[in-house]
């Protein structure tokens, strides 16, 4: 059955340096590091798809003529828009660029190295924010964190029939107790109001969305609502991650 495409941008972040994985990234970059029969990117491109999605952007910055020479202009039935970035943008300013050149639609951004399960619906993802009444500002998907933990904190409770958001890093919501909250890590996947230019603005073009955006919304006490997966993810950023990442692409999980 063919899906109808969905009314938001998804943003592919691919034009990081890849830095943690050492020697394999120096001349490769890391959406295309393989595992086992596929590239990193192209795992990511094949859960879009399974969303329905026929158009994606992919913003490119290290050794990203390597993406273009490997992708092209369509994957699989997928059309390709490429965001070049010069200097590179961050993430919050690579966000900023996207939502400035398709500026009606919710942007969806996903890490190219992030490896989800399967099991995971995207595109259940996506439905549950556009049809929000709350119109929240953001959404993120959330894992339950390791022990210890090497992430940044997030804190999500419930309140209001929904779960929100309530801490990010250093930066505290202003709203009443909620229920049952819990330290979270975010996976790097979320959606973003397109609303939410107008905070971008002041930010100029390269920034951080986590430590410099994310807080202007929180502590306003804009409603960023989040998701919980239990399933298998991986930001494949080590080479003991990268393993991983592999592991689960042998066994079919991912």
């Amino acid at each position: 059955m063919i899906q109808p495409e969905l009314p938001i941008t998804p943003l592919i972040l691919a034009a990081g340096f890849g830095k943690r994985l050492g020697e394999i990234t120096k001349t490769t970059p890391k959406p295309l590091v393989d595992v086992g029969g596929a590239r990193l990117i192209e795992l990511t491109l094949q859960m879009l798809k399974r969303a329905g999605f026929k158009h994606v952007v992919i913003n490119l910055h290290y050794l990203g003529q390597e993406i273009v020479n490997f992708l092209g202009e369509d994957w699989n039935g997928v059309a390709i828009e490429y965001s070049w970035e010069n200097p590179i943008l961050e993430t919050g300013g690579a966000i900023k660029k996207v939502l400035r050149e398709h500026p009606d639609r919710p942007i969806l951004v996903i890490n190219s190295d992030a490896v989800f399960e399967t099991t995971f619906s995207l595109r259940d993802f996506v439905v549950d924010f556009l049809g929000d009444p709350h119109s929240p500002s953001a959404k993120m998907l959330l894992v339950p964190p390791p022990s210890p933990n090497p992430y940044g904190k997030i804190q999500a409770g419930n309140h209001d029939g929904k779960l929100r958001v309530t801490q990010i890093l250093d930066a505290r919501a202003p709203i009443g107790p909620v229920e049952t909250e819990r330290d979270f890590v975010f996976t790097g996947l979320q959606i973003l109001s397109p609303r939410v230019i107008t905070d971008m603005e002041e930010l100029g073009d390269v920034f951080c969305s986590m430590r410099s955006f994310y807080p202007i919304l929180l502590k306003r006490g804009d409603l960023i609502t989040a998701q919980v997966f239990t399933g298998f993810w991986n930001d494949t950023g080590t080479p003991e991650r990268l393993e991983e990442t592999k592991k689960a692409v042998r066994e079919g999980r991912a």
